[in-house]
């Protein structure tokens, strides 16, 4: 029996071929659009996990700084996240193997090789390398999830005063400098009860008609954020023309304040008036400029520098001392430190590098990284009674405070013993200074006398130095940072040479006048002098060109000097007396003033930031012994990344993330 085929029979089993190798090449185009797509998606993943985890790094760290403020320093050897912190940044002789990396699990117990973990390493240390001074580190995290990682670099800072144009814990002027301004006008120097020296300084504590209150008023500018623990005043209806009296965040700890929102009807509650009170809403809008003010805690200063400064790294001097900036050099005039040296005082103190500045007297480079403290002299390194160091007034026969004849003399006056022997020898005459009899101006105690122009770090991409007195810094004459002339980095843009400037007592502005002294004693058992001379109680006079001894570079106190990066002084020169401090100033227990402000006025500008206990006496309304008003205040933009060293940190200050930046992902 034969079998018949058809005759496409070959044909239908090609096709049948064909059509399984093309669902099989259609099955594998998905499969491989599928592995592909899963591909990223699971990358997807990890990347965002890797981010989280970089972000469980930082919370961890940071409560590591919450829970102890120093522990930045203790290199944990059993911190698995910690291995491979480069010892160079940070000091340590954990046994880790060379070129290691650790990690730790984001969630605890889970392996950190197979889940989502983070490492972390300290990558900038601050250069103080201790904590009570340290105000900002940096910190590299890297999150891992599979093989994907992400790192962040974490810069962890303690807020400082420098972070605001003015930080004032209360809005009246010291009671003790208001009254002196009264004084010397015959104007009556009573205060209300809650308007004095003490706790109650506040406004809701005091009385509204303090006649101490200082007010801003037209023409007054602060330029940066304000942090107050009391609440400015605004002088005047309707200051607007001169535009906002504050140009950045207005904060304040005010109670009062605490309601106040966007709208702008609520925020007269956060700004007092002259005659006391709440300001008008034209008064606030004037102060304010369109920024809603906000209620924030405040954080003091320190009120003293005697335990803070006692080791700092850096130079010290003892007694009445004199500065003045040349550039990258300074010239230094302080006889107390020879003396109290020669007794074994310490002068020098090494920084973390371990080398001492060069300190002492005449011509000195200027320390970078470092502080510059003048102390009153203890009396175990002064020398006997009667001598220059112990309790004597600063004598102008022996000009003790120093200077030569470019810079001028200080103090200024001519006083010396008397030459009618029929008063006997402890007795003196000619013309002196009030400000120069106040016991806290003697010789033996710590002021520091200052101007010039400083360049810290000029060779080195910009550094910083802060000036620290345990009672006052007197300003001479400008204190500048931007450079001493051609050559001077620290005049060129982009190199910062920060500064620092810290009183224990008060920041003055050297006004100088000068009253006749007929003939005063002393007191031989204890050598205290008896002036018998009342600030703002006596007749005074603008001294002569040869009582004001000015120096041949100068035409009148305080000393005048080019910003080099304007090429002119600023304030300017034609309008009248004028200073211009560009530091970082914090005064701990007093305020920022005018020497005898009820005389005459004096232009301040502070270029920098200003933290003071008081507000200062200053413009029109101190002369007139009405409150006082305020200086210029130009927030340094400078200080929003660096600040200078050995700043007076604030009380109980915690580690806060100030900047995040992602480095790229791996």
């Amino acid at each position: 029996m034969s079998h018949l085929r058809r005759r496409d029979a070959g044909l239908s089993s090609v096709t049948v071929l064909f059509t399984f190798l093309a669902l099989t090449a259609v099955a594998m185009v998905t499969a491989v659009y599928a592995a592909n797509a899963v591909r990223p998606a699971a990358r997807q993943a990890h990347w965002t996990q890797a981010g989280a985890a970089a972000e469980a790094g930082v919370a961890d760290y940071q409560q590591r700084l919450l829970d102890d403020p120093a522990s930045w320093l203790d290199v944990d050897c059993d911190d698995p996240a910690l291995v491979g912190q480069d010892p160079d940044v940070l000091e340590h002789t954990c046994p880790w193997p060379a070129g290691e990396t650790g990690w730790a699990p984001v969630t605890e117990g889970d392996d950190p090789d197979s889940s989502p973990a983070y490492h972390y390493e300290v990558t900038t240390a601050p250069d103080e390398l201790d904590d009570v001074w340290a105000t900002s580190l940096t910190l590299t995290v890297t999150g891992r999830s599979s093989s994907v990682e992400r790192t962040l670099e974490v810069r962890f800072a303690r807020a400082s005063t420098a972070d605001h144009a003015l930080h004032q814990a209360t809005d009246v002027v010291e009671p003790t400098t208001w009254a002196e301004g009264r004084r010397a006008l015959g104007l009556p120097t009573d205060l209300a009860d809650g308007c004095g020296a003490g706790t109650l300084l506040l406004a809701a504590d005091r009385a509204d008609d303090c006649a101490n209150l200082a007010t801003l008023t037209a023409g007054d500018s602060i330029t940066g954020s304000v942090l107050t623990r009391d609440r400015l005043a605004v002088g005047g209806t309707d200051p607007t023309a001169e535009g906002a009296l504050v140009d950045g965040e207005y904060a304040t700890a005010d109670p009062a304040c605490e309601l106040a929102d966007d709208d702008a009807a609520t925020w007269t509650t956060c700004v007092g008036a002259a005659a006391g009170g709440d300001a008008s809403a034209a008064e606030a809008e004037a102060l304010l400029g369109g920024w809603a003010p906000v209620q924030r805690s405040w954080t003091a200063l320190p009120t003293s520098t005697a335990t803070l400064y006692a080791d700092v790294p850096g130079c010290h001097y003892y007694g009445a001392t004199r500065i003045i900036g040349e550039g990258r050099t300074m010239r230094v005039w302080s006889p107390g430190t020879d003396a109290a040296a020669a007794r074994g005082a310490v002068v020098a103190v090494p920084g973390a590098d371990g080398t001492p500045p060069t300190c002492g007297t005449g011509v000195v480079d200027v320390p970078d990284g470092l502080a510059v403290v003048v102390w009153t002299t203890p009396q175990e390194y002064a020398g006997a009674a009667g001598t220059w160091a112990v309790d004597t007034p600063l004598n102008t026969v022996d000009p003790q405070v120093g200077g030569d004849s470019r810079y001028g003399w200080l103090p200024v006056g001519d006083h010396g013993p008397t030459p009618d022997p029929a008063l006997g020898p402890g007795w003196l005459t000619g013309v002196i200074d009030p400000e120069t009899t106040r016991t806290t101006k003697w010789a033996r105690y710590g002021n520091l006398y200052l101007e010039g122009q400083f360049s810290p770090g000029a060779d080195d991409g910009g550094g910083g130095l802060t000036f620290v007195a345990q009672e006052s810094v007197v300003v001479t004459g400008d204190v500048l940072r931007t450079g001493a002339g051609p050559g001077d980095a620290c005049a060129e843009d982009g190199t910062e040479c920060l500064l620092g400037v810290v009183a224990g007592r008060d920041v003055e502005v050297l006004n100088p006048v000068v009253t006749d002294l007929p003939g005063s004693g002393t007191d031989a058992a204890d050598a205290r002098w008896d002036f018998g001379l009342e600030i703002g109680g006596v007749l005074v006079r603008e001294p002569t060109e040869a009582e004001s001894r000015v120096g041949s570079w100068f035409d009148a106190w305080p000393h005048r000097y080019s910003d080099q990066r304007t090429g002119v002084p600023y304030p300017d020169k034609a309008a009248g007396p004028g200073v211009q401090i560009q530091a970082a100033v914090q005064v701990l227990s007093g305020t920022l003033r005018v020497q005898h402000h009820g005389t005459s006025g004096v232009d301040v500008v502070v270029h920098g930031s200003l933290a003071q206990r008081y507000a200062g006496a200053f413009g029109p309304a101190a002369v007139d012994g009405d409150g006082g008003n305020y200086p210029t205040i130009v927030h340094d933009p400078a200080l929003a990344n660096a600040v200078p060293p050995y700043l007076a940190p604030l009380l109980g200050e915690a580690w806060r993330v100030r900047a995040i930046t992602e480095l790229g992902d791996r």
